[in-house]
């Protein structure tokens, strides 16, 4: 699964291990969509593709707590050494921390997974030809 525009591809059993059964069939059900534009960038770090350079740059915030949950900051690499600031929701799940919601703070910005609305109008669209 490429959690839709991306270049990177997860296994079904790292996604299941890591992120929330709810989230999964979210992406997935957008994923589905024909030509959706609800997503254009991988899910969990709002870029198209990595370079591992970056990798170098990752950096982990305390976790606080957030509606029964946690969130934490989570800063990546990214081109030109700048970084990103994301917002990473978790939960337990199975009692097991999943990740259940992913936000970009740099740009202010969150995929519309949560927004009945917006993924209905994209099926509308898909199964309209527009």
């Amino acid at each position: 699964m490429s959690l839709t525009s991306s270049d990177n591809q997860y296994s079904p059993s790292d996604l299941r291990e890591y992120v929330s059964a709810d989230t999964i069939k979210r992406l997935e059900d957008i994923e589905s969509i024909s030509e959706q534009d609800l997503i254009g960038s991988d899910y969990f770090a709002y870029a198209q593709d990595y370079d591992p350079s970056w990798i170098s740059a990752l950096t982990v915030g305390a976790a606080r707590p957030f509606m029964g949950g946690e969130v934490m900051s989570v800063w990546i690499g990214r081109e030109g050494g700048k970084k990103l600031e994301l917002e990473v929701f978790v939960r337990r799940e199975s009692d097991i921390w999943k990740i259940y919601r992913v936000r970009d703070v740099t740009d202010n910005y969150e995929h519309p997974i949560f927004n009945a609305g917006a993924i209905a109008r994209a099926k509308s669209a898909a199964q309209g030809g527009l």
